[in-house]
């Protein structure tokens, strides 16, 4: 590894040039050593990296237009953040858009014992906790990746130190928890207002939140449900119910 080129550095770089298909490991090594320093790969060309063995033009000119996408302007840690809170937010969006009516998993018994009347409100339930399920469990697999990657010599020296027991009963990583893990009492601040700025652009990119893009797809699962047992409201549920008990 180049000398003015960081560990965060290096395994952000890493994750950038893997990502293009095709690229194993250790070609993702050699085009790192063809650069000194990390604002270095802002101005990559395609000749800096042609001579790498097993190396065509057409790999060598996605990685080039990947690594030129990035703003090599700001420091790896702020990008190797915005990286993985942006794939959460991509995982999550597909989590819902991918939702069909036998991905719910509908449990009768309890939609009943809830005071489920209608195949819309037995939809909406199910929908939301499934998002709800996926959000939480990824965020934290987030939180692990960026810990691991980002802050390893941080994490305390004590045997059976687990990442996941930062987190309280709601799935959160608090103030502490980030202090304790970066030892700067800023940084929780500093990633809420990332999130905050990277879920607003998200949100002009979609042009609706992911709490719209959840009711859309409440409407087109009921759509579904319609088409699937020939009724909705009441009569859809019942429908639905007479599958088991006919």
């Amino acid at each position: 590894m180049p000398d003015g080129i960081s560990d965060i550095e290096h395994d952000f770089l890493m994750e950038v040039v893997g990502e293009v298909n095709g690229v194993d490991r250790i070609t993702s090594m050699r085009v790192i050593t063809t650069q000194d320093e990390f604002s270095d790969f802002g101005s990559i060309d395609t000749d800096d990296i042609s001579d790498i063995s097993g190396m065509d033009n057409k790999t060598a000119r996605e990685i080039v237009e990947r690594l030129q996408s990035v703003e090599f302007t700001q420091p790896a840690r702020t990008l190797y953040l915005k990286k993985k809170v942006k794939e959460y937010f991509d995982s999550q969006r597909e989590a819902v858009d991918s939702l069909s009516i036998d991905d719910l998993e509908i449990n009768i018994l309890l939609a009943k014992s809830l005071g489920l009347t209608t195949s819309e409100e037995v939809i909406r339930f199910y929908v939301y906790r499934r998002a709800t399920h996926s959000a939480i469990l990824s965020w934290q697999r987030t939180v692990e990746e960026i810990c691991s990657v980002m802050y390893p010599e941080q994490k305390p020296d004590e045997e059976g130190f687990d990442i996941v027991g930062g987190f309280d009963e709601r799935g959160l990583a608090g103030q502490g928890f980030w202090e304790l893990v970066t030892g700067d009492e800023d940084f929780y601040a500093e990633l809420i207002e990332l999130i905050d700025n990277l879920s607003k652009e998200y949100e002009e990119r979609y042009e609706r939140s992911y709490f719209d893009l959840i009711e859309n797809k409440i409407s087109q699962l009921a759509d579904d449900w319609e088409d699937e047992y020939g009724a909705r409201g009441e009569e859809g549920l019942d429908a639905f119910v007479a599958e088991f008990t006919e």
